[in-house]
């Protein structure tokens, strides 16, 4: 089994803090415009990348070092599907990771905001704003 990626990886509250930190990055962009929508998508890519982590690190999963939010769903799978299946499209922020940095990327905010908001909701139990 391979070891988390980062040392002090431990703690899933400290990924719940990051991600938490990325999503309110995330949730302060979204409210300049859709002229921000890949930066928001690539902060909630990462909430949803760090809230997975967690979710991995509380469940003794280890994980390689990846932003490939399919793979880390995967990880999850294997251990609770009833969990990583109702987190729908989140894969779909994958690309936002490190292309959305770049020009060239179409802006999806409202899709980052879905699936920022499903993650935190099925992860953390809480319901998900409605629409």
């Amino acid at each position: 089994m391979r070891r988390n990626e980062q040392q002090g990886a431990s703690s899933p509250q400290a990924w719940i803090s990051k991600a938490r930190e990325d999503l309110a990055a995330a949730e302060i962009l979204l409210r300049g415009g859709p002229r921000h929508g890949a930066a928001v998508g690539f902060h909630a890519q990462q909430a949803v990348e760090k809230m997975l982590k967690a979710a991995l690190v509380a469940r003794g999963v280890a994980f390689p070092k990846t932003h490939d939010l399919a793979h880390l769903l995967d990880l999850l799978a294997a251990i609770e599907p009833s969990l990583a299946g109702s987190l729908g499209e989140v894969e779909k922020l994958t690309s936002f990771a490190a292309a959305s940095r770049y020009p060239g990327v179409a802006a999806r905010g409202p899709l980052a905001q879905r699936c920022s908001e499903r993650v935190l909701a099925v992860l953390c139990r809480k319901p998900a704003r409605k629409r």
